[in-house]
């Protein structure tokens, strides 16, 4: 029953992968205790779990730090897909040619049980690509 947020930046220059870096959190969602906001070491993550009627639905944000955007020569691409149960749902939330400091959001529809949120943000820094990926883990419940 907790949210686990994972972030994850990987600059390619030259064709050549650098370091991974990553961080991580916890959250639990129940009606009681809806939202969520963190912050890892690449960006800032919000999420929220509408209750209160028979249709549950997830809305959420992303946005990089300055830290980790700053670096952009160019517009960033964004991707975010979902599985539940580690099935794909289907969803996909796309952002072409945004700025990298962009706060990237969308919403989807919920029902108890096990998701994991994938979002990737790809744009270019100089001699290369930087790519981020952040992949929330949750279980929303009922109690």
């Amino acid at each position: 029953m907790k949210m686990v947020e994972h972030s994850e930046s990987r600059d390619i220059v030259n064709g050549k992968a650098g370091a991974a870096k990553a961080a991580s959190t916890a959250h639990y969602f129940t009606p009681q205790n809806p939202s969520y906001v963190g912050d890892s070491v690449e960006s800032r993550f919000t999420g929220q779990v509408k209750y209160g009627s028979d249709k549950l639905t997830f809305a959420w944000s992303n946005q990089l730090n300055s830290a980790t955007s700053s670096p952009a020569t160019g517009l960033m691409n964004e991707v975010a897909t979902t599985t539940y149960g580690g099935k794909s749902t289907g969803y996909k939330d796309t952002h072409i040619g945004v700025p990298a400091s962009y706060l990237v959001h969308s919403s989807f529809t919920v029902s108890t049980g096990h998701y994991v949120l994938s979002v990737n943000h790809s744009f270019p820094i100089k001699g290369g690509t930087r790519n981020v990926l952040s992949t929330f883990d949750f279980v929303v419940t009922l109690v």
